[in-house]
């Protein structure tokens, strides 16, 4: 088997969304990683909390285009297990960026090295893995990283429900192992997950990983 790999803290470059067409959206994105320094160490570029195959595909064509080996991953947000924020199929999302993909970067695992899902409920992205699993080829990294269980509420500006009722089991051990059962190489957490729960993460990537040395 795989090993599985926790996230605790992304550093990503900040790309400010805004609501403006894809191609002034492009020139956005463009102007914040040509003005970074790119030679720093990093390992990977995370672009992250993306709500379409749109503009999913805007970044692979950058990337691919003017950064075609630096390494990179995508990760949506979902609405469900099996649709993205903007109510694109997970898995037809999937297809359509590693169709997108230049040959030769598929071929020598250049440039995007993973997908997933982020910034959504721990449920959604236990199911969302296994379409994306299905997807991808094996070499590519499958990523998940949901929030804490709790709903952000817009109008009252608050999170509403404690995770404790929230149904199903969303602790760490039982979303570490379902995401890694479904396929998921990368596990973490995003919005209200804190140090404690990364610990956590990390005891129960730590025990998956276990289970397959012994």
């Amino acid at each position: 088997s795989e090993t599985l790999y926790s996230v605790g803290l992304v550093i990503v470059f900040v790309v400010y969304r805004v609501r403006v067409s894809y191609q002034s959206h492009l020139r956005i994105v463009w102007a914040h990683i040509e003005h970074q320094p790119l030679r720093i160490q990093h390992k990977v570029l995370a672009f992250e909390t993306i709500p379409s195959l749109e503009e999913a595909l805007v970044i692979v064509n950058l990337m691919s285009t003017d950064f075609a080996d630096f390494p990179y991953w995508i990760s949506f947000q979902c609405r469900s297990g099996s649709q993205t924020a903007a109510g694109d199929s997970l898995s037809a999302a999937c297809a359509s960026i590693l169709k997108a993909m230049s040959s030769e970067s598929v071929y020598n695992h250049h440039g995007l090295v993973g997908l997933g899902v982020n910034c959504c409920d721990p449920e959604h992205a236990i199911e969302a893995v296994g379409d994306i699993s299905a997807t991808v080829p094996s070499w590519m990294e499958v990523l998940a990283y949901p929030n804490s269980g709790e709903t952000w509420d817009a109008v009252r500006k608050n999170w509403t429900k404690d995770i404790k009722s929230s149904p199903g089991d969303v602790s760490g051990d039982n979303v570490v192992h379902a995401c890694a059962a479904n396929g998921a190489t990368v596990v973490g957490g995003c919005c209200r997950v804190g140090p404690e729960r990364c610990e956590e993460f990390r005891r129960a990537v730590d025990a998956w990983n276990l289970q397959f040395q012994q």
